[in-house]
Parts: C-alpha cells; structure tokens; sequence
C-alpha cells in the first residue's frame, strides 16, 4: 500500500511537472523572443527526488528539455490519478501588515560565532523543490527572526551520527497545511480547512515526504556531515532551547501567513 501511494504521488508530480514546464515555455516563447539569452533553471529528475528520499548522494539535476514530443507513455491518465493542472498565477503574497515576515532578496542567513560547521542549502534550491513538490503553492525567501513560541509548529529536528540535534525544521499549521496537502495536489479550499481543523494523515505523509526533501537538501551540502530526519512533532514540550537563538536560519512565506524555517545550531 505505502509503494502504491508512493508511485501515485510521484506519476502525479511528474505528470504536474511536465505540464508546468510545457505551459511556462510556451508562455515565455515570445518575451524570450525579445530579450538577450539567459540562463534557465534546471529542474530535479526523478532520479533526483528518489534520492533526496534516501537521503542518498548528491542530487543530479538535468537541465529542463526544450520540447516535449509526443511519446506512448504521454496517454491520458486515468481519472483518479490524474493531477489537477498547476496554475502559473502567483498566490497573493503574504499580508504586509504580518510584522514577523519581510520579503528579502538576498539570504537571510545568520550565524554566531562557534556555530556547527553545518551548510544550508541555497533559497533558490529550496524554494526551487517545494515548487516542484507542492506546484500550485507559492513560496517565497523572506527575512524573519526565529519563532519563540512552538505551539503552532510542526518541528522535525535533523540529528546527525551521534544523535545531536544540529539542524531543525519547522512548519506552521498554515505552511503545513499548504504543503502536505499541496503535494497531493489538494484544491484550495482543502488546504484551507486542513490548515484550520488540522492535517489528515495523507497530508502528514505528504508533509513527511516535503521534510525528507528538504533534509537531502541539507545533506548535498553536507556529504561528510550527514543528518537523519526525525518525526514530526505538533509543538514539542521539550523543543531544544536553541531553536529560539539558532546560529543560522532561513525564513519562507507561504499565503495566509504560512511560515516555514530551517535552522541550524
């Protein structure tokens, strides 16, 4: 059953994918038309996701193909397995009256001295695979201080050989909401009730898979300091003192005031 569900998801995100890189070539054919040549961003493989899953070796990424031909595999699939389209609009941002949370361009990464020689990786990579997992949310690298108050998290903490914990993510019920259930390509007003009333367990499974991504992130930038996912806890009463004062930490916005944050010890 869990193989199954499994493949479900990965064919439904590879099918997601491959619309949303159609329809965005397709879209910017005539501004690039116009405009010198630029670098495009390379999208994650398959290959690449299963081994983030493993928290196997470095991630290979292949370039984004310029065409699409039609091939046997691209049949229409059947209806319960086929992925609702990804939408190419943007989500509205979050509020600007939302005093924790301000939109930065560079990284917002801060350290202290004697901090864990533990590299995070970059926003864009980040940004770049929760796209790919949950298409239709829309997340964005902002500047924010470390949350001090848990009760609305989900916390994952990332322990490496030892058992320390060195690393930690965290996801608030929105964020959560947002992305465990927008990796199974939920519909809005499921992800809205979900973020009000709680996960299902297929979006904590989902939400599970997004934290076991962002760890094999966070292992490709440290092959000689590997970290192991923990479970994901709703507000620990025990959370480590240092998730308040981390050494280095990135900030994501979600809509509605999703947060979610990586730190490192």
């Amino acid at each position: 059953a869990d193989t199954q569900a499994q493949l479900a998801v990965m064919r439904g995100l590879y099918d997601a994918l491959l619309k949303r890189v159609v329809a965005l070539e397709s879209s910017n054919a005539q501004e690039l038309r116009s405009l010198p040549p630029r670098m495009v961003r390379r999208v994650p493989s398959r290959k690449s996701m299963l081994d983030s899953l493993r928290n196997g070796p470095r991630i290979e990424e292949a370039p984004a193909p310029r065409e699409f031909p039609a091939a046997p595999w691209a049949a229409e699939p059947r209806a319960a397995d086929r992925p609702r389209a990804a939408s190419l609009e943007p989500l509205p941002p979050a509020p600007e009256s939302t005093p924790a949370l301000v939109t930065a361009a560079p990284d917002a990464t801060l350290a202290s001295p004697g901090a864990a020689s533990l590299s995070t990786p970059s926003s864009d990579d980040v940004v770049g695979c929760l796209q790919m997992l949950a298409a239709e949310v829309a997340v964005t690298k902002v500047r924010a201080n470390a949350p001090t108050d848990h009760a609305d998290f989900y916390v994952a903490l990332l322990r490496d050989e030892a058992g320390e914990a060195i690393a930690a993510l965290l996801f608030n019920q929105r964020a959560a909401a947002e992305l465990g259930a927008g990796i199974l390509s939920a519909s809005v007003p499921e992800r809205d009730e979900q973020a009000l009333n709680g996960l299902s367990s297929d979006s904590l499974d989902g939400l599970n898979e997004v934290a076991n991504n962002l760890t094999g992130l966070v292992n490709r930038m440290n092959p000689k300091r590997l970290v192991k996912l923990g479970p994901l806890e709703r507000a620990p009463g025990s959370a480590p003192s240092w998730l308040t004062n981390p050494a280095k930490k990135q900030a994501y916005s979600l809509r509605e005031n999703g947060a979610l944050y990586l730190l490192v010890r």
